[in-house]
């Protein structure tokens, strides 16, 4: 896991994918946004790291996964997540 120096907690990348996502969806309906970077299984063809993206809104939690590390995720893929459905 990259740990930046000058952002231990990720938080620019992650304030970031929220802005992104302010894009798609409602951001009134929108109660939480929680992105959590999850280390899996070494065994190919297991990814080593993806990034999960749970999003509470009016009830519900959807939770959205990227296939890679927090700090390689980029606006090209909150686009391909299709979060129209919020």
């Amino acid at each position: 896991m990259f740990e930046n120096p000058f952002d231990p907690d990720n938080s620019i990348i992650k304030a970031k994918i929220k802005e992104w996502i302010g894009n798609y969806v409602s951001m009134e309906t929108v109660t939480k946004i929680e992105i959590i970077e999850l280390r899996h299984c070494l065994d190919r063809p297991c990814p080593d790291m993806t990034t999960n993206i749970c999003i509470s809104y009016l009830g519900e939690i959807k939770t959205y996964t990227v296939a890679k590390p927090l700090v390689y995720v980029r606006k090209w893929d909150i686009e391909a997540l299709n979060l129209s459905s919020i």
